[in-house]
C-alpha cells in the first residue's frame, strides 16, 4: 500500500507539471477522487501510527491489557444501549462466562452494574475507542455498533469472531449501506432482517454470515419495566386524548421538515394534549431548529416536552403517535398496540443498505398498516385524521401479531438465545 501511495504522490508532484495531455472531465474527477482517497489513507495512517506510539487515552495504566486474550467483549457506545445488552449480561452472568464489558461514556449504567464474572471499564470515547478495539485479542466481540471494517472500527487480526446485535425492532434496512457486511455473524429481532441480510450477501456476492433469530433484547427489558411499575402519571391537569409526537433526527426527520407547521396547527387545537419527544440527537445536530421550536412552542397546559431517557412514560400516557420512519413506532407499536401515523415519504433510501434491496423492507411497509401514512398535503387536515384514527375501530392486534414474526420473535426470551449463540460460537 505504501508503494503504491509513494507512486501517486510522485506522479501528481514531478509529472503533473510537464503533462500536457488532455484530460477529460470525468476522468479527472476520478484522479480527484483518487487523490482524495490516497490523502485519506496517509492521514488514517499516520494517526494509527501515532496512537500506537503515544497510547491516545494518556496513562498507560489507564490502557486495557491489549496483550490479553478475551473471551467475550461486549463493546458498548454508551448507555443509550444498556438496554440491548443486559439481558445477554445477565444469561452470561448466570451462566459464569467470562465478560468484558467495554463502553465509551462515563455515565453508562453499565459501569456500576453488580456483576461477579462480568468486567467492566470505560475506554475512551472517538479515536481514543477505536484505537483500544482495533489492538483487541478476544474470542468473540459482541457490538451494536454497525460499519465493521468499513469505518473508524477495523477487525482485529486477534478477534476470531466478530457479532452485531441489531438494536432496533425495525429491520436494519435503515443502516447506512456495507454497515453490516463485514461481521461474521448477526443477532436479530425476526425473519426481515434474516432475509434482507441474505438478499445483500447475494447481490454483493460476500461471504454468508451467520444470522440467528433471537428477539428484540431492549423490548424485553421494557416489558419487565412495565409489568413491574407503574408508568402513568399526570402530566397535564386536564385529561385529553394525547397525541406523542416522536420522530427520528436529521433533515427527513419530522420536526426539521413540518415541526413548526404540525405544532403550531396542534397546540392551537385545545381538545388534545400533546407531548413532543424529538430524538437526543436532534439536540446535538439540529440545535438550532430545536432551540427556534422550543422557543416558538414552549410547555404549556396542553403540550410538554418530553427529554427523559425512559420513553415509557411518553408511550404510555399518549393515545397516537405521529412519526416518520424512526425506530420508536415499533416500540410503542409491540408494547401499546396504539395506532401511528406516519410520514413513510421522508424515507431516504440513498446510502443505506435498503437501497440494495428490490422492494421496500416489511418495516416500512408496515407502516400502511398501523394508521394513515401523511403526506405534506394532509398537514392542514391533520385534527381531523387524527379524530378519524382515535375513533376507527381497526383491529391493530392481528396486525402486530403478524408484524411479530417479521421483525420481534420470542418476547421474553432474548437474553437466553443470544447466550446459547454466543456459547455455541465459542465452542466452535
Amino acid at each position: 500500500m505504501l508503494n503504491i501511495i509513494a507512486v501517486f504522490l510522485i506522479y501528481f508532484m514531478f509529472v503533473g507539471d510537464n503533462a500536457h495531455a488532455y484530460l477529460d472531465p470525468g476522468s479527472g474527477s476520478m484522479l480527484i477522487s483518487a487523490l482524495v482517497a490516497l490523502v485519506t489513507i496517509v492521514i488514517y495512517m499516520a494517526k494509527s501510527f501515532v496512537y500506537d506510539k503515544v497510547k491516545v487515552l494518556g496513562k498507560k495504566s489507564d490502557l486495557p491489557d491489549l496483550n490479553r486474550e478475551y473471551n467475550i467483549v461486549v463493546y458498548s457506545e454508551g448507555g443509550q444501549y444498556w438496554n440491548v445488552f443486559l439481558p445477554i449480561l445477565q444469561e452470561l452472568e448466570a451462566r459464569g462466562e467470562s465478560v468484558m464489558y467495554f463502553t465509551s461514556r462515563q455515565d453508562d449504567p453499565g459501569l456500576t452494574y453488580e456483576f461477579k464474572h462480568i468486567e467492566k471499564k470505560f475506554i475512551g470515547e472517538g479515536n481514543a475507542a477505536f484505537f483500544v478495539l482495533n489492538k483487541l485479542k478476544a474470542n468473540i466481540v459482541v457490538m451494536t455498533t454497525p460499519g465493521l471494517g468499513v469505518l473508524q472500527i477495523k477487525r482485529s487480526k486477534g478477534v476470531k469472531h466478530y457479532c452485531h446485535i441489531t438494536h432496533s425492532a425495525g429491520t436494519c434496512g435503515s443502516y447506512k449501506a456495507f454497515s453490516l457486511d463485514y461481521f461474521d455473524s448477526v443477532l436479530v429481532g425476526g425473519s426481515a432482517d434474516k432475509n434482507l441480510i441474505a438478499e445483500l450477501e447475494g447481490k454483493r456476492k460476500t461471504p454468508a454470515k451467520q444470522v440467528e433469530i433471537v428477539g428484540c433484547t431492549y423490548l424485553d427489558v421494557l416489558r419487565t419495566k412495565l409489568a413491574g411499575g407503574n408508568y402513568s402519571y399526570n402530566l397535564f391537569a386536564e385529561k385529553r386524548p394525547t397525541i406523542l409526537i416522536s420522530p427520528t433526527w436529521g433533515e427527513h426527520g419530522l420536526l426539521y421538515k413540518y415541526g413548526k407547521s404540525i405544532l403550531n396547527l396542534l397546540s392551537a387545537d385545545k381538545n388534545f394534549n400533546i407531548i413532543v419527544r424529538p430524538h437526543p440527537q436532534s439536540f446535538t445536530s439540529e440545535k438550532s431548529v430545536m432551540d427556534e421550536l422550543l422557543s416558538a412552542f414552549p410547555d404549556s397546559d396542553n403540550l410538554k416536552w418530553d427529554r427523559e431517557k425512559d420513553p415509557l412514560k411518553a408511550m404510555y400516557h399518549a393515545d397516537i403517535m405521529i412519526s416518520d420512519f424512526s425506530g420508536i413506532i415499533y416500540d410503542y407499536l409491540f408494547l401499546f398496540e396504539r395506532p401511528v401515523l406516519t410520514f413513510k415519504a421522508q424515507f431516504e433510501k440513498r446510502g443505506r443498505e435498503a437501497m440494495d434491496l428490490k422492494d421496500e423492507t416489511p418495516d416500512i411497509k408496515l407502516l400502511d398498516r398501523i394508521g394513515k401514512t401523511l403526506q405534506e398535503s394532509d398537514i392542514p387536515e391533520l385534527v381531523s385524521i387524527i379524530r378519524n384514527s382515535l375513533s376507527s375501530k381497526s383491529e391493530l392486534a392481528d396486525v402486530v401479531k403478524e408484524a411479530q414474526e417479521a421483525l420481534t420473535q420470542f418476547p421474553g426470551e432474548s437474553g437466553r438465545r443470544s447466550a446459547d449463540f454466543i456459547q455455541s460460537v465459542l465452542k466452535k
